[in-house]
């Protein structure tokens, strides 16, 4: 038996509509994709280190952030939120120190992007550092 023509004029016409809205999803993901890339090499692009500080324990923390420079923008709360949160997480053991010597740096490049005035930048920063290293945004 042959399927009736209109039929399969119908299936056709759905299976290109949706080979067209998977074409559509995979250029909008590969443009994400390759936004938070270009974000996360900014945000790694910093030409000098966060001094580090040797606590009575030996062990390494970074140099604490200006809280009141970080205070007087609104980029500041969170950026100084997530510092504390890694800072405890370090020293309950939750995080490793190898990673927190990785995360230090990017927190304290956002800190400089936001005390310079540029909040936008400087959330980006602090939620692609977020994301990277698995904590909500």
């Amino acid at each position: 038996m042959n399927s009736h023509p209109t039929i399969r004029a119908s299936l056709r016409g759905k299976l290109v509509s949706f080979a067209a809205r998977r074409s559509t999803f995979r250029r909008g993901a590969a443009l994400t994709a390759a936004a938070c890339g270009m974000l996360a090499l900014a945000a790694c692009n910093t030409t000098q280190n966060a001094p580090v500080a040797v606590q009575a324990d030996g062990s390494v923390y970074a140099a604490p952030l200006d809280k009141a420079a970080l205070s007087k923008h609104a980029c500041g709360a969170p950026i100084i939120a997530y510092r504390n949160l890694i800072d405890r997480d370090v020293r309950t053991g939750f995080l490793s120190q190898s990673v927190y010597d990785r995360i230090a740096p990017q927190i304290a490049s956002a800190a400089a992007t936001c005390v310079a005035g540029n909040s936008g930048a400087a959330i980006a920063s602090l939620n692609a550092t977020k994301r990277q290293f698995g904590y909500p945004t």
